[in-house]
């Protein structure tokens, strides 16, 4: 009988879908005319993809996912560039479909102190350029930057999952992939194929963290 059971348990495993399906199943991927009608500037938009949530959480509709083909194919993405520009929208899906993996993720990213200097870097630069929400100048910024509690603060945390996070997980399990430009290193400060020898992935716990989920999608 126990034989039996543990054979009907590895078989239930056997036929789970993998992360990525997951992942994959967890949004709607909108068609070539939505998406190309989505960025009506096409290649000119600055945007490669956008994952729109909406009122998801109200009607339970799956997110959307719109890319911007025009962009892509002006920049000369490679084959299967589709495929994998799915997979990275998909990524800010992983805290909803895996919370415990996220947050073992980003808590053993905000220990590691060379990651949470480059998340500090990115968040000052994003307020430089207004494209981060941040009320004060910029020497309030610099001030509160240097409190050992701006990590913890409500501003960072929400930035850090909303804009940042997802970015830096993506940047891990695609940097240097040639299909996808802005992973090979065609542009200023962008991920290249040594991204994962960066420092702020140098950490035995978060990179161990980092390994298995990019074993958990196949990568």
């Amino acid at each position: 009988m126990q034989e039996a059971m543990q054979q009907l348990l590895v078989r239930q495993l056997q036929n789970q879908p993998s992360l990525k399906e997951r992942l994959a199943n967890s949004v709607e991927v909108m068609s070539e005319p939505a998406s190309r009608a989505y960025f009506d500037k096409g290649r000119d938009d600055q945007r490669w993809g956008e994952t729109v949530s909406g009122d998801n959480y109200q009607t339970h509709a799956k997110p959307k996912v719109y890319l911007n083909t025009a962009k892509w194919e002006a920049n000369k993405a490679g084959e299967g560039w589709r495929d994998k520009a799915i997979l990275g929208e998909t990524i800010h899906q992983l805290k909803n479909i895996e919370p415990q993996m996220y947050t073992r993720l980003e808590d053993a990213a905000l220990e590691h102190q060379p990651y949470v200097d480059n998340a500090k870097n990115a968040f000052f630069e994003g307020a430089r350029k207004k494209q981060t929400q941040w009320d004060g100048s910029l020497a309030e910024l610099k001030k509160f930057m240097d409190n050992p509690d701006f990590v913890n603060s409500p501003v960072f945390k929400e930035w850090h999952r909303r804009s940042r996070f997802d970015q830096v997980l993506g940047g891990y399990l695609q940097g240097g992939d040639p299909a996808i430009p802005t992973m090979r290193g065609d542009f200023e400060g962008g991920w290249n194929k040594d991204s994962r020898n960066s420092e702020m992935f140098a950490s035995d716990k978060f990179g161990n963290e980092l390994k298995r989920l990019a074993a958990a999608l196949g990568l």
